[in-house]
């Protein structure tokens, strides 16, 4: 466990790290292989984890910031974490959907 250095929660660190310049998610058990947008959104969970976060925090992530006729559909966001959760299947973490509040990524024991 460890102290979150913006808001002081203890945060749980995650065995795995994400490497989006290679394109790669590797943990303990392995690697795989993922395209630049799937990284960033799913290193943005890592950083954030076990708090949830939105959906505009994760569309930032993945986007940068947009005016409202460049931003992407949110829907693009849907199927990215639909495409991370089945590659994710063979490895400990999971995505959870948070009501009201956006993702979360945790790891399953």
């Amino acid at each position: 466990m460890q102290k979150c250095p913006l808001c002081g929660t203890i945060c749980e660190i995650l065995d795995a790290r994400v490497d989006v310049d290679a394109g790669i998610f590797l943990w303990e058990g392995g690697n795989i292989e993922l395209r630049r947008r799937p990284s960033q959104l799913l290193q943005a969970l890592f950083e954030a984890s076990p708090r949830a976060v939105s959906k505009g925090y994760l569309m930032d992530a993945m986007y940068g910031l947009f005016s409202e006729e460049e931003e992407p559909d949110d829907q693009i966001l849907t199927v990215y974490v639909y495409q991370l959760r089945k590659k994710l299947t063979l490895t400990p973490f999971r995505i959870k959907s948070v009501w009201g509040d956006g993702y979360r990524l945790i790891q399953e024991s």
